[in-house]
């Protein structure tokens, strides 16, 4: 049953990540070294998704923001409520990032935290030579109180390959509950 629910919840991340976040935009965000754009999910101090895809908008209710915050630095955080296991619904937005050929070490990190279901971090990359995605990394948002997670990963990428960050609410078949994100972070460690 496990094995049968893993794999629909991946058909569903895959299906999101490669119908939503194919071709968001070419240019990293200016000033610092994030590549996600709107990492905190706000513009001019006001909730925002821009720059964040959202699969299916009929569910757009099921994401909120919150003042509740990390630390004191901006104003909002994004909610991903629990939705049932696909393909009912789905909870997620993505971004995709352009990466830098050649061989690199990327770290991902963001703040988070979970109220009854652990929610989800999922990075998938794209080769668009071969139009192909693979499934890379997972981080479980597993704390209820605000947490700061990463992961790095060294990436053989071509000129065209991009990352692709889904961050999802979870889901349940009976159990209510969000997942809050906060301050993502999507950057190369190493090489030029």
């Amino acid at each position: 049953m496990k094995k049968k629910l893993f794999f629909v919840i991946f058909t569903a991340i895959f299906s999101v990540a490669f119908f939503s976040c194919n071709d968001l935009f070419t240019n990293p965000q200016s000033g610092g070294n994030n590549l996600l754009k709107n990492p905190s999910f706000e513009m001019n101090g006001k909730p925002s998704l821009k720059y964040w895809s959202f699969r299916d908008t009929s569910n757009l209710h099921l994401v909120q923001f919150s003042n509740d915050m990390p630390t004191k630095d901006g104003t909002n955080s994004v909610i991903l409520n629990t939705t049932q296991p696909y393909p009912l619904s789905w909870c997620s937005i993505c971004q995709s990032i352009p990466l830098s050929n050649g061989k690199h070490v990327y770290k991902f990190s963001c703040w988070a935290k979970n109220e009854g279901i652990s929610g989800n971090v999922y990075i998938f990359f794209k080769n668009k030579n071969i139009d192909e995605i693979k499934y890379d990394k997972q981080i479980e948002i597993k704390d209820t109180i605000w947490t700061n997670y990463s992961i790095l990963d060294t990436i053989n990428a071509g000129k065209t390959d991009s990352a692709i960050v889904v961050l999802s609410g979870g889901s349940s078949e009976l159990l209510p509950g969000k997942t809050y994100f906060n301050y993502c972070d999507f950057e190369k460690v190493n090489g030029p």
